[in-house]
């Protein structure tokens, strides 16, 4: 019994030293470095929304919408990209937040409610706990909030077309409107702004790939033979990075890089910053088999226009931004699920093997933890944080 109710211990103070050590502690010291986005004299709540607030009139919205996401539909983001922290001090991973010209308000899920509690400053903002009974969603606050005709603000790389065409609708249903501006608001404002990571790029060996990334492009324009499309544009940055089998980390303890593909019956187009495709790179596509012509992160939208030009069709994903959405002609978009996504989710042998290796190995170190744990429990002088500290060893 004496043991029995030992193992039981064990078991639930593993499972809380992991998901709250780790979730938690370790959480806080990988991002312990999230102040650094700020000045040595950073602006005040007021200061920056005031500033805002300025800018708003000056472009005639009543209210802006601040996503926490990037241009690639991100959830965790680089240091360039947190906005919405730099605007709440929130430093959840999920969250939006609508400024007016009178107040200011962010909705977060369930997962950040205590922690939304704690950053924000209640003397300039209203925390929206999604999920609670009786809490509006943005939509239905907007229309409480403003006035008929009004104009409510967005970036349109920061919003997906699909979100965009249904925010749209639900606001003219109070005769509001939901428009795109050239700038970002946040971005003007923000002060000694951290510049766009570019960091190098790793190749990913077809040992670990299992298929060249020359079969993966072979499959993707067979769909543009299907669709009788001309090219199509990819978004997201694991569709990317699997796409071509390469890896980078320009997003922290994400295996990504920033870049957008067109990909056409002739041409591999990568958008990105150029001064990393080096030796290395360049050996890597040719051993893939792919020609790849490179072209600058923000020439994105000219080299859609390139095929817009010719008259082509262009395939975009339904979690493409506003901003390419809009940047091809009605009669010219083929907008489907994600093609890629589609592809990636079936994993050749190769890759169902690393996973099979990797849960093994992950299966090895938490044996391992939960030994030295029945052995060290005891001793009562295990906490949340050295418990975690002790599973980093393994």
């Amino acid at each position: 019994m004496k043991n029995t109710r030992k193992r039981y211990l064990i078991g639930v103070s593993a499972l809380l030293i992991i998901a709250v050590g780790c979730g938690v502690a370790l959480g806080r010291a990988l991002n312990g470095d999230d102040d650094s986005m700020f000045d040595d004299t950073p602006k005040s709540m007021e200061e920056i929304l005031t500033e805002i607030r300025s800018l708003m009139q000056d472009y005639s919205v009543t209210a802006y919408i601040v996503p926490s996401v990037d241009a690639h539909n991100s959830e965790y983001l680089s240091l360039h990209d947190r906005r919405l922290q730099y605007v709440t001090n929130f430093t959840g991973s999920a969250g939006t937040a609508i400024i007016t010209l009178e107040g200011a308000a962010l909705w977060t899920d369930s997962r950040y409610h205590l922690q939304a509690e704690a950053q924000l400053d209640s003397a300039h903002w209203t925390l929206m706990k999604e999920g609670v009974p009786g809490v509006p969603s943005r939509d239905q606050w907007l229309l409480e909030h403003l006035p008929a005709g009004s104009q409510v603000g967005t970036d349109p790389f920061l919003i997906s077309s699909t979100e965009f065409d249904r925010m749209a609708r639900a606001l003219a249903t109070g005769g509001n409107r939901l428009i795109t501006l050239e700038r970002n608001l946040v971005d003007i404002v923000w002060n000694n702004r951290p510049a766009q990571t570019a960091g190098p790029l790793i190749p990913l060996e077809i040992k670990y790939s299992g298929k060249r990334a020359s079969e993966k492009i072979a499959d993707l324009r067979v769909e543009l033979t299907a669709n009788k499309a001309a090219a199509i544009v990819v978004n997201e940055l694991d569709e990317i990075a699997w796409l071509l089998n390469l890896r980078g980390s320009d997003i922290r303890y994400n295996p990504v890089f920033f870049a957008y593909v067109i990909v056409s019956p002739s041409q591999i187009m990568l958008f990105t910053n150029p001064d990393r495709i080096n030796d290395t790179i360049r050996d890597h596509f040719k051993s893939e088999g792919i020609t790849v012509n490179v072209r600058d992160y923000g020439d994105i939208l000219s080299g859609i226009e390139d095929y817009v030009e010719d008259g082509g069709k262009l395939i975009i994903a339904s979690s493409c931004s506003q901003a390419i959405y809009a940047h091809i002609p009605a009669d010219q978009r083929v907008q489907l699920y994600s093609i890629i996504a589609s592809k990636k989710a079936v994993k050749n042998s190769v890759e169902a093997e690393g996973m099979r290796k990797a849960h093994v190995r992950d299966g090895a170190a938490v044996v391992r933890y939960l030994h030295w744990l029945e052995e060290n429990v005891d001793s009562a002088n295990v906490t949340e944080l050295s418990g975690a500290a002790k599973l980093r060893e393994f």
